[in-house]
Formats: structure tokens, C-alpha cells, sequence
């Protein structure tokens, strides 16, 4: 991509396992897509860019994380980039199958007090199931 703009800040994408983190990132970058792989780990996440409004923003596919309590080496080096990367919005995707589950990690990255955004996928899936999410009250989380 010829770009000309400043990259303006960043948008973290979130989620657990399964709930199309990747797909939504596809759709975002298109085909300004790079994998990366930090200094000195095994982590491996893609980043993109895209323009919004005349400004580009780095937008960051980090590896599935269910809690940002690290267990393991790989949950720990995911906090610490969720938690310095700089002029960052969190994106959390949801499944609207699993809500319960995603939204402890929705209230931990609350308490962060980034902006942030929840974006509900997979509510076609969920109604088929007999799953219908008041998406108003998620709102006043």
C-alpha cells in the first residue's frame, strides 16, 4: 500500500479462540497484511494497515487470549503488548454463542480504561440455536 498518511494510532484486535478475530482483521487490512514475529519470542501475530477518515491506523491480530492473567509465556508477552502499545483502541470480537465466556475477558480489558470497542459476531449462528443477545444492555456494560 502507498501510504502517505501518518499512522495515527493503533487497534488491537481481541478475542478467545474461534469467534473470527482473523476474518474481521482480513476485512479491515484487505491485503496490507504482515506477520510478524517480535524479538526474542515464539508469538506471532499479523498486522495490517487501513485508512479511516483520511488517517491509517496499524491494526494488530494478536493471537487468541481468553484472559489477560498470563499462564503461560505466550499470554504474558500478549498483555504487555495490549498494555503498551501506544494511541491503541482495543477491539474485543465476541460470539454471540459464547457471551458468557468472552465477556470475563470484556470486564478485564474495561478495567484497563483504554477505549474500546465490543463487536458481536456470529449472532446468525446464535439465533439458529434459540440465542438472542440484548445488544443495548451490552452497551451500558
Amino acid at each position: 500500500m502507498a501510504d502517505h498518511t501518518e499512522t495515527v494510532g493503533s487497534i488491537i484486535l481481541v478475542g478467545s479462540p474461534n469467534v473470527g478475530k482473523t476474518t474481521i482483521f482480513r476485512k479491515l487490512c484487505k491485503k496490507n497484511v504482515q506477520l510478524i514475529i517480535p524479538k526474542n519470542t515464539f508469538v506471532e501475530h499479523s498486522y495490517g494497515k487501513m485508512l479511516l477518515n483520511c488517517r491509517s491506523y496499524k491494526v494488530i491480530d494478536i493471537p487468541r487470549i481468553s484472559s489477560l492473567f498470563a499462564n503461560s509465556e505466550e499470554e504474558f508477552i500478549i498483555r504487555e503488548l495490549i498494555l503498551h502499545e501506544k494511541n491503541n483502541l482495543i477491539v474485543q470480537v465476541l460470539d454471540a454463542k459464547n457471551l458468557k465466556r468472552d465477556l470475563i475477558l470484556s470486564c478485564e480489558l474495561i478495567e484497563l480504561g483504554k477505549p474500546m470497542i465490543l463487536v458481536l459476531n456470529m449472532v446468525d449462528e446464535a439465533r439458529s440455536r434459540g440465542i438472542y443477545v440484548d445488544q443495548k444492555k451490552l452497551v451500558d456494560l
